[in-house]
């Protein structure tokens, strides 16, 4: 290699290591990883599942190759620095920072090798360094591209497999020598990892079919099926469920297969399509100049070009087709694969009809290098802009993180303030297969769901978190990030009353209020021991009403007391021959002691009392102390109310 061709190639390092640059700008801006959880936390569990041998409960991606290299780097990083853990669980479960900033590593390295090496490629077929270059380039004036580097998500893989797949269909088009079965063979295989990866991917894995010959098709086709088959291998059982989404994504209107049916909400169309033009102008762009120029070249009918111009009408067709499915649900991720394409077509465009004695290669070069001029004049603004909203929303999310630390107990609606409720949303998407471990590993956590009060997917006690108010009322503080639907169905008998605004969520004292009775047959009681969920009616059995089962040797109701007069409204009956001695205890002080009779009908009993303000606790006895749990007595009602308050029947 001359002295020229070894600084030529050189110069194919200097973009790899700028994309380096940026790359590591934005993972100082994201930073803390779980303040940023989705998708990062959900990929890193998903992963553990994969290296003990379970199948992904995360698979709307798919996104399976990435988890089965996550899987790999987790098991390497374990064997390398684990001793002190034990498990690979317990050591991803302390330490998720740690294997995730690795993995993040692994991933911005991956995606400039290959960058380099899909510039060589480039420089070896055309002999041509500023086509190299503008290959290499064309990503990094991407804002979506470059940020998309500091998540652990199937973007910066699809960034360099992207590389790889245009720097070969430009090999494909610019060297007849490349277009052999093993090269449509390579190509078939990147196609199917990325769909298999990344469903968006779908774009640059049909890039190159118009580059290809009948017979490379047909091996393209094969490899690209088989890939993709053993790519979603590890969710076989889960492809129906994977299936079912897609569909629905590709139906309905809004995000995530939300919404109404159809091809695009109109009343979002508009702030969608400004979006696109502000965001990626320089892809709308190529697009034109890519099909007006590949379609001319097509009918000049030269045999050198067609290669080109087929590829450049394919892309640009391809881009369109994307763009305006991204358009019905808008997200700017959604933009990656179109602009991954915009090296591949600038780098055709400044070869097409190089040599031909006409002024279109000097007018297709000139488009192209005003349009990549204009580009990196505005990265600097653009990708300082993003890097600055990142690192803004990263320090309002400290602050808030630091005003929850400072709190003490409170109950956190949030999956980007602490590591435990990045990890609670990340064993959601796992299934749940490591709630025990979390929970045991971070016991003072504790999480406002719709399911109620609860940790890592197990309901928690409501008691300890209340505190009581100077009304005689109790309540619990507790962190809730906007938009959470839990403000619009607190769980019963909640009250979240607003008392300080934080940068995207809202501290709420959740108030409970004395002798709230309006819920219903069951209610008037924050929260019950020995009490089984609502359950009926069983109209084939008598029972034509909702019933919970009482289970002995006790049910313990919790309560906020009124200053007045209380009540207990029971309508019971249970399944025993004899009559039930049942005993009624309010703060340690027996109330009263009752009969129910054997009867297939519901008793109606009613004991009244003094409460205390502030928390009170009610026990209602069926057995001897020490007496396994077991089905006791059925409840059609069981009430606390006030005198003031209607009785409710059911």
């Amino acid at each position: 290699m001359t002295s020229k061709e070894t600084a030529r190639h050189l110069a194919l390092l200097a973009l790899p290591a700028l994309l380096l640059a940026l790359a590591g700008a934005f993972n100082r801006s994201r930073a803390p990883l779980f303040q940023w959880s989705d998708p990062d936390y959900i990929y890193l569990l998903n992963a553990l599942c994969l290296a003990e041998g379970a199948a992904p409960g995360h698979t709307d991606h798919p996104g399976t190759p990435l988890q089965v290299a996550g899987a790999v780097l987790l098991g390497g990083r374990h064997l390398a620095t684990g001793r002190p853990f034990g498990s690979l669980r317990e050591h991803v479960l302390r330490e998720p920072e740690a294997f995730l900033a690795l993995w993040r590593e692994v991933h911005r390295a991956l995606a400039a090798l290959a960058l380099a090496a899909g510039g060589a490629l480039v420089l070896r077929v055309t002999r041509s360094l500023p086509s190299a270059l503008l290959f290499q380039l064309l990503p990094l004036l991407s804002v979506q591209i470059v940020s998309s580097l500091c998540r652990v998500a199937p973007e910066p893989a699809l960034l360099a497999l992207g590389s790889v797949v245009c720097a070969l269909t430009v090999a494909l088009v610019r060297a007849p020598e490349w277009r052999t079965r093993r090269v449509a063979a390579a190509l078939g295989a990147l196609a199917g990892i990325g769909l298999a990866t990344k469903v968006v991917f779908a774009p640059i894995a049909l890039a190159p079919w118009a580059a290809l010959d009948r017979r490379g098709r047909r091996t393209f086709a094969i490899v690209a099926g088989a890939a993709l088959a053993l790519g979603l291998l590890p969710i076989a059982t889960r492809l129906p469920a994977t299936a079912g989404w897609l569909l629905r994504v590709t139906t309905h209107t809004g995000q995530y297969g939300t919404g109404a049916v159809g091809l695009v909400d109109a009343t979002r169309l508009p702030t969608s399509l400004s979006l696109l033009v502000r965001e990626e102008w320089l892809t709308l762009a190529l697009i034109g100049a890519a099909a007006v120029a590949g379609l001319l070249a097509l009918m000049r009918k030269e045999a050198e070009d067609s290669p080109a111009a087929r590829v450049l009408v394919a892309t640009a067709g391809l881009q369109v087709v994307w763009l305006a499915m991204a358009l019905r649900h808008f997200d700017r991720r959604y933009l990656v694969p179109a602009a991954l394409l915009n090296g591949l077509q600038a780098v055709l465009l400044w070869q097409l009809e190089r040599g031909h004695p006409t002024r279109s290669p000097r007018l297709h070069r000139a488009v192209v290098a005003g349009l990549v001029a204009a580009a990196i004049a505005l990265a600097p603004l653009r990708l300082g802009e993003a890097a600055g909203a990142m690192r803004r929303t990263t320090l309002e999310r400290a602050q808030v993180a630091g005003f929850l630390e400072r709190l003490g107990p409170a109950v956190e609606d949030s999956y980007v303030l602490s590591r435990p409720g990045a990890l609670q949303l990340a064993n959601a998407f796992a299934r749940g297969r490591f709630g025990a471990d979390l929970h045991r590993l971070y016991p003072s956590f504790v999480s406002w769901h719709g399911g109620g009060i609860q940790a890592f997917g197990e309901r928690l006690p409501v008691v300890p978190l209340l505190h009581e108010r100077p009304d005689g009322s109790m309540t619990l503080l507790a962190l809730v990030a906007d938009h959470s639907p839990v403000l619009a169905a607190p769980p019963p008998p909640f009250r979240p009353v607003p008392i300080l605004r934080l940068p995207g969520h809202t501290l709420f004292e959740a108030r409970l209020p004395p002798c709230d009775g309006a819920g219903g047959a069951f209610s008037g009681f924050v929260e019950a021991a020995g009490l089984r969920a609502v359950e009926g009616p069983y109209p084939q059995w008598g029972l034509a009403r909702p019933v919970r089962w009482g289970l002995a040797p006790e049910t313990r109701l919790w309560f906020v007391g009124a200053s007045g007069a209380m009540s207990l409204e029971m309508a019971a009956r249970h399944d025993s021959a004899d009559t039930r001695p049942v005993r009624v205890w309010l703060n340690g002080v027996l109330l009263e002691r009752l009969e129910l009779p054997p009867s297939r009908a519901f008793e109606e009993r009613t004991v009244s009392f003094q409460a205390r303000p502030g928390l009170n606790e009610l026990r209602i006895q069926y057995g001897p102390r020490g007496a396994e749990e077991r089905l006791e007595v059925l409840f059609e009602r069981l009430r606390l109310s006030c005198p003031a308050e209607p009785a409710v029947g059911g």
